[in-house]
């Protein structure tokens, strides 16, 4: 760390995938569910809302919390579809009114589409803060400029509303980086063509936990119920592996050690 840090936490503030959970087509009749061309995920059990049901995922987002030298620093990873609901819904819950940084992973609409909510964060006569930073690599601003050529050059605005004063900062693959005093160190995952299964994920987590430590499954697919990843999950781990493994839910909140 850049200064000296008093606390860390990280907010799993969505979990779920791309789609979210639950699946629209969770909405049609119970009595249309046992049809044959019906996915087993679609279940009723996933509507409600995420405080009282870890099977309502949004898209995945995290919040890092990171108190250094008494101030509290908000780092928001990836800003996705579901953004504005999810602030809405956690930001009140944690007493989050700033962010220090959003760092962006990639290009896809999960982690990208939400950047124009970022506005309400400086519009206004009196804005929470004066400017958003954007921490992305060259790939994922390329599509950032082309879905909001207004956010990235605000000249091109059109139309009488605000616009969020963002800064866009390039990182670059492999070298650590820092946002507001917290030194942020990338790694490469496995390579995949979309995403891991969850054999590859708990592969990755047995190449990467360190022993006594706690691996969270994040991001899976909606034709999954929260409880049916546990006992799968369960069901693999062995003493041998010598860490434990939990399924995130939205909100989740995780204390560590920075």
């Amino acid at each position: 760390m850049a200064e000296m840090c008093d606390t860390a936490e990280m907010v799993g503030m969505p979990t779920g995938s791309s789609v979210s959970t639950a699946f629209i087509g969770s909405c049609r009749a119970k009595s249309q569910q046992t049809t044959a061309q019906t996915p087993k995920g679609l279940h009723t059990n996933t509507l409600g809302l995420p405080r009282s049901n870890k099977n309502r995922r949004r898209n995945t987002s995290g919040l890092l919390r990171v108190e250094i030298d008494g101030v509290l620093k908000n780092i928001l990873i990836d800003c996705g579809k579901t953004f504005y609901e999810s602030a809405m819904t956690w930001f009140t819950e944690y007493n989050i009114r700033r962010l220090d940084g959003v760092l962006l992973t990639h290009g896809h609409a999960d982690a990208i589409m939400g950047m124009d909510d970022l506005r309400q964060f400086t519009i206004g006569k009196q804005p929470v803060q004066d400017v958003v930073p954007i921490y992305l690599n060259q790939e994922t601003l390329d599509v950032v400029s082309r879905a909001f050529p207004y956010l990235y050059n605000r000249q091109q605005a059109t139309g009488g509303g605000e616009v969020a004063k963002l800064e866009f900062n390039l990182i670059e693959h492999g070298k650590p980086f820092n946002v507001s005093g917290i030194d942020i160190v990338p790694f490469d995952g496995k390579p995949h063509k979309s995403h891991w299964s969850h054999q590859e994920a708990l592969d990755a987590l047995r190449q990467y936990l360190k022993k006594g430590g706690t691996g969270y499954f994040t991001g899976f697919t909606h034709e999954l119920l929260h409880t049916d990843l546990e006992k799968w999950v369960q069901s693999q781990i062995t003493k041998d592996d010598g860490f434990q493994v939990e399924i995130a839910y939205d909100g989740l909140q995780i204390k560590f050690q920075a």
